[in-house]
């Protein structure tokens, strides 16, 4: 019989993998491009890109979250991983981390993304760049944290 854990592995890291992606391609190859392209250029893109990122992520990050209590017990048979063994507390560490991380997608830039959106759609150019401006400073904050969780789970993995 082939192992539930696998399946929920796979589904698990997968979204994760999108997640942590979508954040790695804004800030090494969205960000750079924009800043070269004409103003008009930019803000199009930008008002059709953002929509549609943020569902992405929304979606991604909410499968990832979703994923991760049927991995853990499908790994520990039901239980709760014992937090007096390094294994544990790096998992624990994680998981706090990971929904922080998902938390604040949720609460600042999912809102964020929204508002950007509509300003595309009212052709309100200034008020796009200073919310991109926001939002560029925001991502590094999110991409750090994902760079945490996903260190300490992979970590969690060789103890």
């Amino acid at each position: 019989m082939f192992p539930i854990v696998v399946v929920f592995a796979w589904f698990h890291i997968f979204f994760a993998l999108g997640w942590i992606g979508g954040a790695l391609m804004i800030e090494m190859v969205l960000e750079p491009s924009l800043k070269s392209m004409s103003r008009g250029a930019s803000y199009e893109f930008i008002g059709k890109f953002i929509p549609r990122l943020g569902i992405f992520m929304g979606i991604f990050s909410t499968l990832t979250i979703a994923m991760g209590p049927f991995l853990l017990l499908s790994i520990t048979g039901g239980g709760v991983p014992n937090t007096d063994g390094m294994w544990g507390l790096l998992i624990f560490a994680g998981i706090i981390i990971a929904v922080i991380v998902y938390a604040f997608g949720l609460i600042v830039l999912l809102p964020l993304s929204r508002k950007i959106e509509n300003a595309y759609k009212k052709s309100s150019f200034d008020q796009m760049e200073r919310l991109m401006a926001t939002l560029r400073r925001l991502m590094v904050i999110d991409l750090v944290g994902l760079v945490i969780v996903f260190t300490v789970m992979v970590t969690s993995a060789f103890v």
